[in-house]
């Protein structure tokens, strides 16, 4: 599995004389195709004039850096009405704040968050006192660490009701292997092997439905990891349905650099039509960007 890791932008922008005597002026956002990377311009029109008595007006190329820890830009910034040229050089942070080239230089995984420090101990211990029941099977769990990681299930547990009575929550609609692996995370357990694409969907629509943000965030890195050209359309439809936007946007960002390559994609014709025209779109930008 392979990204882009340099992409070329450019924004050719017109300010309109309505909106020119602003202070500060924000043009749109535009994706690239680096996973979660985008940016947008920003001038800043009222400072202070020079010492030679010359009005100033800043330009700042902003970055949204997705899960890129650093990106080095190299961009030009003209202004043809003033025959104005400034060309820079700069890496950008997560804390850093057109024409040009960003090339990813770091890239942050994401990792399972710990809810206890106690909990692999918790998971060896005999005092689990929730039983969640799957059909004609069942698993037990702490009733602390299921409120801490789902704020869905607190709500049950704390309202008063029948699950909380008999300390008993019953499932119907994901299937008990699901369930086992959700509960195992919950405990620091690693469920990687687990996680494929047969099973994916099922697991990020439970950890959707209940809530569990970091299991949530932990599959979708793991199938971000195993993204292929035999399954990057598959999972970009599961993306879609199960509210993966970390996932949605590595896959799109996979199928524009696999289709500048003429790569053959299996189960191009079921992708999505918000993921085809996401695609098309980029991809025609990009093409519009090499011809100006």
């Amino acid at each position: 599995m392979t990204f882009a890791n340099e992409c070329q932008i450019r924004v050719k922008w017109r300010i309109s004389r309505s909106i020119a005597s602003h202070d500060v002026i924000n043009s749109d956002e535009f994706a690239s195709n680096i996973p979660g990377v985008k940016y947008s311009l920003t001038i800043y029109t009222k400072l202070e004039p020079t010492v030679n008595g010359y009005h100033q007006v800043k330009v700042v190329l902003n970055l949204s850096m997705g899960k890129t820890n650093l990106i080095q830009a190299a961009f030009t910034v003209s202004v043809k009405s003033a025959n104005a040229k400034v060309t820079n050089d700069f890496v950008y942070s997560n804390n850093s704040t057109s024409f040009g080239t960003l090339k990813a230089l770091g890239w942050i995984k994401i990792k399972a968050e710990n809810f206890l420090s106690l909990a692999e101990l918790l998971w060896e211990s005999d005092d689990k006192d929730i039983t969640i029941i799957v059909k004609d099977e069942q698993i037990k769990i702490h009733k602390c660490i299921l409120c801490a990681i789902s704020p869905v299930f607190k709500a049950e547990l704390n309202c008063g009701m029948k699950e909380a009575v008999e300390k008993k929550i019953e499932i119907t609609d994901f299937c008990f292997k699901t369930v086992k692996a959700a509960i195992n995370f919950c405990y620091e357990q690693d469920i990687t092997e687990f996680v494929n694409e047969e099973n994916a969907s099922e697991l990020l629509h439970f950890a959707d439905k209940y809530n569990i943000k970091a299991l949530h965030d932990a599959i979708q890195s793991i199938l971000i990891e195993k993204l292929s050209e035999l399954n990057v359309c598959k999972l970009a439809n599961i993306s879609i349905t199960s509210n993966a936007t970390e996932l949605r946007e590595c896959c799109i960002c996979f199928l524009v650099t696999l289709a500048k390559q003429s790569t053959i994609i299996d189960g191009i014709k079921e992708l999505k039509d918000e993921i085809a025209s996401e695609i098309g779109r980029r991809s025609f930008v990009s093409s519009c960007t090499k011809n100006l």
